[in-house]
């Protein structure tokens, strides 16, 4: 485990989550600098790495809590496969993360009550 994550927190997620019916999927996330869709030679770099999957509005945001001793947990709405090798396209991107809003608001909302 990533000394930038906290353990409890990570934990708290993932039971809330099997609470209320989500499935997690745990892995290396690699922070871009966005705001864009990463090229198939990126996707290939991030893959080689052991990223398992590719973001970038989350990774300023840990460093700074991190440097301000604030606990930190990551999670992510998957909206792409580009990892994968397979195309998306911006409509794509929206469509998936409105269809997971519902339950992403539900488990922070709790995650919020438990801390």
């Amino acid at each position: 485990m990533n000394d930038a994550y906290d353990p409890s927190l990570i934990k708290k997620a993932g039971e809330i989550a099997e609470k209320i019916g989500i499935k997690l999927q745990y892995g290396c996330y690699v922070g871009g600098t966005g705001p864009t869709f990463e090229t198939p030679r990126e996707y290939g770099y991030f893959k080689a790495i052991g990223g398992d999957t590719v973001g970038m509005s989350t990774t300023p945001e840990v460093i700074a809590a991190r440097h301000m001793g604030i606990p930190v947990f990551g999670m992510s709405v998957i909206t792409n496969v580009g990892l994968s090798g397979e195309k998306s396209t911006h409509e794509d991107v929206q469509l998936a993360g409105a269809r997971s809003a519902a339950g992403m608001t539900a488990l922070f909302a709790e995650m919020i009550r438990n801390l």
